[in-house]
């Protein structure tokens, strides 16, 4: 639906509000002095308020000369695009991952898997261990794996 008098806006309901026409107001805040160093304005979806974060990064860092060691925001900037985008820029986020589409064939979902992280594993729905096998992507992102014995003799192993 576009509106007829501001078509940059987007149709939108938050919790216990009213449905309307809106904007979403993106804000890069230096975390550390807290201070607000740029503001995107972007119509109240999802998709353009994550494409905001790489406009605020660049622009802050051609007119500010800032750029970020690290990047904290909720899931709705967890995509894979954004995600990947900050690695190739040598940012770390600190980002849930987004997983968009639960499993619709019975499989477990990376939210039924629970960290570890005094020991540093992933345990598992039926509570075996899957440790890290080192780290892959410039030093930031691990894999955990299970160990196949343990896979081939779950009750589970269908999920």
């Amino acid at each position: 639906m576009i509106s007829p008098s501001d078509p940059s806006s987007a149709w939108t309901a938050k919790a216990n509000k009213r449905v309307q026409f809106g904007y979403g107001l993106n804000y890069l805040i230096d975390v550390e002095h807290a201070i607000i160093v740029d503001v995107e304005a972007t119509p109240a979806r999802a998709y353009d308020e994550v494409a905001s974060t790489k406009t605020m990064l660049d622009r802050t860092e051609l007119r500010l000369d800032l750029k970020p060691d690290w990047l904290p925001a909720d899931t709705a900037y967890g995509t894979g695009k954004l995600l990947t985008w900050l690695f190739g820029r040598s940012i770390t986020p600190h980002i849930p991952v987004w997983e968009r589409y639960p499993s619709s064939d019975g499989m477990f979902s990376r939210s039924e898997f629970t960290y570890d992280a005094e020991r540093d594993v992933y345990v598992c729905p039926n509570r075996k261990l899957l440790r890290t096998s080192g780290t892959v992507h410039d030093n930031r992102v691990r894999n955990y794996l299970s160990q196949p014995q343990d896979c081939r003799a779950c009750t589970l192993k269908q999920r």
